[in-house]
């Protein structure tokens, strides 16, 4: 029964755990399961196993047998070869030892009162001192083999050995041995304290010795275990059961102390411990098959609760406190305390397909069988009768009964329909009535009476005042003419059809309205239920979906809520199945292998919020595990980031969240698995915040984010007061000479003039031809685009200090590409997704290179926007129009005649028709149309001539 709820999962060395033992387990505060194996010390996070030994992270042992976790949140490690270990942070502490190896080999640790740690080992006892193992003296016991500790009240520590002793401890000194003899010559295995003041000790008879005082055994209570063998512990989960973990299997006591095998598990033998999770899910660990997982299902197994065998389940239905289930294999009867029923009726049934079961308002309850027997009613007063085509009936092979509004019962069967009353047949329908199709697969009545027939390939017959009248086909607005199911809705008085794969509302005046139906409906709706608070089910062959009525009808955007396979249930929904609620609101589903249930209204897995957690940071093969801050070199390329969301209780349904602040420009998300590898290229130098969120299986968000500070050394391109400075060198030569022209003659002045416009133009063309430089691309691009955008200024009427501006605006407008890294920006092959954003973003750090050059406003303006599209759809700020400064407008024309004059490697320069038909096209999209005009013009005329015969080299995949 207890393991009906739950989803087992057996981890071992075929899954991935990396070993075939598991002989402790324990969940440290930040919700990672820890797990204690001859293999060394395994840390899971419901994905992966992380292996501690042999060094990593301090652990210096190659095995773990014991861990505990104390007040503090510590968590503790006894080994089986390198004593006692510690974990600190993300580090691990091992203990000295006093003894000189006597405590290598711990097997139990646990904490007094007062704080103190006390050790259990093969060599004797030991307590934590100032990092430490020192030897706690027992008299003639001090080298006994230590099989488990416990503290108790009043100071006492307990201990049970390898002899089967128990020791009891006070104020550091022993003080009593109880001996097997004293233990109904049984020996100790383990030991539990259980407040108030009663300590437990599980004995090799595979009994329970209570024990009230220490002091009196007399009093001490012997519990059994029926055949349990050799008790490894015991342990009480949050809802107070005591659980007994042993060679023989798994058991529990409630809180009556009433004793529960647990059956059915995948660990029958050799379960030495059990522990529960923050979430209330269990684990449990065996020295031989490994580790098993129970998770609570959504859907509960009745079949494996039952312990019926694995069958096609058809209808169920329950009548009081009783299930009445009817399979492929026959009738099955449930009481409340889920054991099944033997009577006349289930021997009768035996081997018998039962498809349909319904009570009616007597209480006489129908079961529809395709055999023999036809239909047979179990009176409520007792007894049965059975109706088959001797009766009448138009075929012993029955589908369905449903009582009409009258009383009457109307039944479907292969051969047509039948109306019985008093529990004769009265009326029958077949295809001498007008039942074209005889097959009934559905039957339901409507607010006036009528009958509605649903068929296998017919379509609906519609029985009005005892006469078919209608026939509702793929002609009146069916995809299909097999209907699978159909349901009166009273509220809006329709009729719901199911044809399979199609949701049809039949209105009242008759017209066929179809639903659309956003769910994942592979192979047909079985069945449609009212389902709770006027919400409407839809039973499917992957489970059960869920929507508001009203919404649905109206055709508008509907919430559906499902519950299908990965919630528990171990097959398909079985195809026109029966389906029904109890009194208390819990849905039973039909099954291809067995019964499920389920409460729709009140499903909750866990009201713990996860926990979340940055695994490890690998920056280019180096990894930082669980970092809070991170410092990278200008150098590092590639940042990948293992996250982890630790809710065991359904992980399919978590999701998480992430955002890298200064980069990213909105949070992604993702489940479990795309959480491992989240990965970033050739960040750009800076400062970043890495935030990590997340919400489990019932939308409950973690308590807080994890927030990780990153930050990367700027490369020397990165760094724009380099490149500023350069630039207002130049300009400051350039007006510093400017004043000396005011003293010379107008000749002087002139020449000067000229010789320091020359300067500096040539100081801007060595800074475009520096960034040229950087990008293996485009060599001489800088220099061309600023003789095509002077050429372009000159044909709009730009005056001669306009062109100036101009000439300079173009020379520098890829200035930003000095921010670029050379991977991305020399990449030979594909760029990501996240290097395109990196490289599209030289507009923008072009702008900020040169934003406080405030003598030459153009200049900032042609390198933030030359990448901006006349109709809005460019990059950079997205400006449309007349919003684009006019100087980046001019720009982007004589880049794009660079671009198209250029030959490249995977193409030849494009001829001057193309170039000129291209301009012309783009008018008004991509180009300012004024300045497309002009461009096409002076192409035409000659006027402007395109530098044709250069090679820029190998293509840029990622040229922008």
């Amino acid at each position: 029964m207890f393991l009906s709820r739950y989803r087992q999962t057996l981890l071992n060395l075929e899954s991935g755990m990396g070993a075939n033992n598991a002989v402790d387990i324990c969940q440290t505060e930040d919700g990672y399961i820890w797990i204690a194996s001859y293999s060394g010390l395994l840390r899971y996070d419901g994905t992966s196993f992380t292996r501690f030994s042999d060094g990593t992270n301090g652990y210096t042992a190659q095995s773990a047998r014991r861990l505990f976790i104390d007040r503090s949140g510590r968590l503790w490690i006894g080994t089986n070869d390198n004593g006692l270990f510690v974990m600190e942070g993300s580090r691990f502490r091992r203990m000295t030892d006093s003894a000189h190896g006597a405590f290598n080999s711990v097997r139990a640790i646990a904490q007094d009162e007062k704080g103190d740690i006390y050790v259990g080992t093969s060599g004797g006892i030991a307590v934590v001192v100032n990092g430490g193992l020192e030897r706690v003296a027992l008299g003639g016991h001090d080298s006994e083999s230590i099989l488990d500790i416990a503290c108790g009240a009043g100071g006492c520590v307990w201990a049970a050995t390898r002899g089967g002793d128990i020791l009891i401890l006070r104020g550091g000194r022993l003080k009593k041995v109880i001996t097997p003899n004293e233990l109904g010559g049984y020996k100790a295995r383990c030991l539990f304290y259980r407040s108030p003041g009663r300590m437990l000790a599980g004995l090799s008879s595979g009994n329970i010795l209570l024990i009230r005082d220490e002091d009196d055994l007399t009093d001490a209570k012997f519990i059994a275990t029926p055949k349990f063998e050799n008790v490894n512990s015991l342990y009480e989960d949050a809802e107070g059961r005591l659980w007994v973990c042993s060679d023989s299997g798994i058991a529990f006591f409630d809180k009556n102390m009433r004793f529960n095998r647990v059956s059915g598990a995948l660990l029958s033998d050799s379960v030495e411990n059990i522990f529960q999770d923050y979430e209330g899910q269990f684990w449990l660990g065996s020295s031989r098959h490994g580790l098993l997982y129970l998770s609570k299902k959504i859907f509960m197994d009745v079949g494996f609760a039952l312990l019926m065998p694995r069958s096609v389940v058809n209808a169920v239905l329950p009548v009081d406190e009783k299930l009445y289930i009817g399979t492929d294999d026959g009738l099955f009867i449930a009481d409340p305390n889920y054991k099944l029923e033997e009577n006349l009726l289930t021997a009768a049934l035996r081997g018998k397909r039962v498809r349909n079961i319904m009570r009616d308002s007597n209480g006489n309850i129908w079961i529809s069988t395709n055999s023999e027997l036809g239909l047979v009613c179990l009176k409520k007063s007792g007894g049965t009768v059975r109706l088959g085509k001797y009766a009448g009936m138009p075929s012993e092979n029955v589908r369905l009964t449903v009582e009409l509004k009258n009383g009457d019962i109307a039944a479907g069967t292969n051969g047509g329909a039948a109306i019985i009353r008093g529990g004769n047949v009265v009326r029958s329908y077949g295809a001498k009535e007008g039942l074209a199709n005889r097959m009934v697969l559905s039957i339901c009545e409507d607010a006036k009476d009528n009958i509605y027939l649903g068929t296998d390939g017919g379509g609906i017959f519609v029985i009005e005042n005892g006469v078919i009248k209608r026939n509702i086909t793929k002609g009146n607005g069916l995809d299909s003419n097999v209907i699978l199911r159909m349901l009166y809705d009273n509220e809006n008085g329709g009729v719901w059809v199911s044809t399979g794969n199609r949701i049809y509302f039949l209105t009242k005046e008759g017209w066929v309205h179809s639903i659309n139906t956003p769910v994942p409906i592979s192979s047909g709706v079985y069945d449609i239920k009212h389902g709770p608070h006027g919400k409407i089910m839809l039973i499917s062959d992957s489970g059960i979906h869920i929507t508001d009525r009203a919404e649905l009808l109206s055709g508008g955007a509907t919430k559906w809520k499902s519950f299908v396979r990965r919630d528990g249930l171990s097959g398909s929904v079985t195809p026109n199945s029966w389906n029904n609620f109890d009194s208390r609101g819990r849905f039973y589903l039909c099954c291809t292998e067995g019964l499920y249930s389920i409460n729709p209204d009140a499903v909750r897995i866990s009201n713990a919020p996860p926990k979340i957690a940055v695994n490890k940071i690998t920056v280019d093969g180096k990894a930082y595990e669980n970092p809070k801050t991170l410092k990278l070199p200008s150098s590092a390329k590639r940042l990948t980031i293992d996250l982890a969301v630790l809710s065991y209780a359904n992980p399919d349904y978590d999701v998480g969240e992430y955002m890298l602040k200064g980069f990213d420009e909105n949070s992604n998300t993702a489940g479990r698995q795309e959480l491992r590898n989240v990965s970033y290229t050739n960040l750009p130098g800076g400062k970043y915040t890495f935030v990590f969120t997340a919400k489990n299986a019932d939308g409950l968000e973690c308590d807080k984010p994890i927030k990780v500070a990153i930050s990367k050394q700027k490369t020397l391109s990165e760094e724009p007061l380099a490149i500023l400075y350069l630039l207002l060198l130049g300009l400051f030569l350039f007006f510093l000479l400017m004043q000396r022209f005011s003293r010379g003659r107008w000749r002087a002045l002139r020449r000067r003039y000229d010789e320091l416009h020359g300067a500096t133009a040539q100081t801007l063309a060595a800074i475009a031809g520096a960034v040229d430089a950087k990008d293996r691309y485009a060599r001489g691009h800088s220099s061309r685009v600023a003789e095509y955008a002077t050429a372009l200024g000159r044909a709009l009427g730009l005056s001669e200090e306009a062109l100036d501006k101009l000439y300079y605006a173009a020379l520098l407008h890829d200035i930003g590409k000095m921010g670029i890294p050379d991977s991305i920006l020399n990449k030979p092959g594909k760029l990501t997704p996240e290097e395109y954003n990196v490289m599209k973003s030289h507009a923008e750090r072009g702008g900020i290179i040169l934003r406080d050059v405030t003598l030459i406003d153009e200049i900032k303006s042609g390198a933030a926007f030359h990448h901006e599209r006349y109709d809005g759809k460019g990059y950079g700020r997205g400006l449309k129009g007349e919003e684009i400064p006019y100087v980046a407008r001019i720009i982007c024309v004589a880049d794009a005649l660079d671009a198209m004059a250029t030959k490249h490697a995977y193409r030849d320069a494009q001829d001057l028709p193309h170039i000129i038909s291209e301009i012309e096209s783009n008018a008004g999209s991509q180009f300012d149309p004024a300045i497309a005009a002009v461009a096409a013009r002076l192409l035409k005329s000659g006027e402007l001539t395109l530098f044709s015969d250069s090679y820029s080299g190998e293509p840029s995949p990622g040229a922008v």
